[in-house]
């Protein structure tokens, strides 16, 4: 909501006198939650998508 514009990853806090970065303001939510010793973790968990079609290739073989 509050983005800069030309730099999304500023926000312009009403009431601040300086743009504040989102990296900034999302490590300190993790120290809020106690997370600060672990860096969240890259990714999730890959998903196997089923395939159809390759139930049909293994009745038929």
């Amino acid at each position: 909501m509050f983005a800069v514009e030309s730099c999304p990853s500023l926000r312009e806090i009403p009431g601040m006198d300086y743009p504040i970065r989102l990296a900034d303001i999302l490590a300190s939510l993790r120290r809020l939650d106690g997370e600060d010793d672990d860096p969240p973790r890259p990714g999730g968990v890959p998903m196997r998508l089923r395939r159809p079609w390759a139930a049909a290739l293994r009745r038929s073989a």
